[in-house]
Order: C-alpha cells, then structure tokens, then sequence
C-alpha cells in the first residue's frame, strides 16, 4: 500500500483551491476543498456536517463543534475568513436552487442534488445539475 503526500507547493495548492471557483465553478466542491485544508476534517466529517453545525440564523458560525468520525474525538475548530466566505457563497447557492432546507446536511453529498436551472451568483454561472 502506498502512502499519499501532501501538496506542499503553494502555487499548485492555490490551483487546486481555485479550480472549482474559477476554472469549473462549482460551489460544492470548492466549500469541500476550502473547508478540507483549513480544518485538516477527514472528508467523511465534512459531509456529515449540518446546517445547523455551519450556521447560526444564516450566518456562518466563527467555530464547529465535529465529533470525529474515525477517532471518536470532539474538536472545537475555528472557520477562518477564506472558509466562511466558501461556505457562504454554498449557501447562498443552495438557497437559491432550493435545494436547502434547515436539518438536512449542507447537501455535500451528491445523491441528494436537485437538478434545477442555472444560478447565477457575483457574476459566475453555476450549473445546479453538477452541484
């Protein structure tokens, strides 16, 4: 079994960061990697967050409370400034393409997408059917 490397490049890590906001705009996947590497949260306690663990009267918490899936462990973590404007540019997306409803999980998953027509947010055109 091989082990995986981190990115240690900045330029590349800035690629990789900005592909899904720039190159194929996808707010999903781009709250995904922006929430990913900030909080160091395995993928599978990212998508099992909620609204309300992210928001609070649909604003973006500053902190999370995870309880870690593979280790058990409560962590309190503080969403800086890039993951808060992530997660409320997702919002605001899911908000507009109905797919949002309070309890559910910020719809991470893909099996629960709602195909709808496209959004346009700041300017960007987003596909709903890819969300």
């Amino acid at each position: 079994m091989s082990t995986t490397q981190p990115i240690r490049d900045k330029e590349a890590l800035r690629k990789f960061k900005n592909f899904y906001k720039t190159q194929k705009p996808n707010p999903r996947n781009y709250a995904i990697i922006v929430l990913g590497l900030n909080t160091a949260l395995r993928i599978s306690d990212i998508l099992n967050l909620t609204s309300e663990m992210v928001y609070d009267n649909n604003k973006v918490r500053e902190h999370i409370v995870v309880k870690e899936q593979k280790t058990g462990k409560i962590n309190r973590i503080l969403l800086n400034r890039e993951v808060r404007k992530a997660l409320n540019l997702y919002r605001h997306f899911l908000v507009k393409s109905a797919a949002y409803k309070a309890g559910n999980p910020l719809s991470f998953s893909k099996s629960i997408c709602q195909p709808a027509p496209s959004i346009t947010l700041s300017g960007v055109s987003y596909d709903t059917k890819r969300c």
